[in-house]
């Protein structure tokens, strides 16, 4: 940790730091760089990744709506309704993808810039952050859902062993 003048402000934060702004070490700006590396990547190929499952879910949807023309009429709705169902599921991994991609991009832009910039290192270090918490926020949302549904599933299964 180098701190570069005397004088002392806290930002809106809380971080207390001198006027000039903190600076990480050369091994410390290493660092960052590296993970800013690896997290572009990742970001970058999540995007990609979304974009090609968006375009899939399109290709899902116009064969579902192809299929459910095709249909005889004692198929019932209730075939549609899958059909729809998993058309819809297909955008919803797609923008899961999409927004994993964009998060993980802007954290690893601002840690770049912690390494490139002089003076600047905390504030690009909070919205690094702040992309992150993004990020872990869908997560744990996603694992919570997961969970829920999981139970969920065991319930109706255990009602319909005992049921038969």
């Amino acid at each position: 940790m180098v701190f570069t003048g005397v004088p002392t402000t806290i930002t809106e934060e809380g971080i207390i730091m001198d006027q000039a702004g903190y600076e990480f070490t050369a091994e410390q700006n290493e660092t960052i760089r590296k993970l800013a590396g690896r997290m572009k990547f990742v970001g970058v190929y999540s995007i990609v990744v979304g974009i090609l499952v968006v375009l899939f879910s399109i290709l899902a949807l116009v064969g579902a709506l192809y299929l459910m023309t095709q249909l005889p009429s004692e198929a019932g709705p209730g075939l549609k309704v899958q059909l729809i169902v998993g058309v819809l599921m297909y955008f919803a991994v797609a923008a899961i993808q999409l927004l994993t991609g964009i998060w993980t991009s802007a954290a690893a832009t601002q840690f770049k810039l912690i390494v490139t910039t002089v003076g600047q290192d905390i504030g690009h270090l909070m919205t690094a952050l702040g992309s992150l918490r993004k990020l872990y926020s869908l997560q744990v949302t996603l694992l919570i859902v997961g969970l829920i549904l999981v139970a969920i599933f065991l319930i109706i299964l255990l009602i319909a062993i005992l049921a038969a």
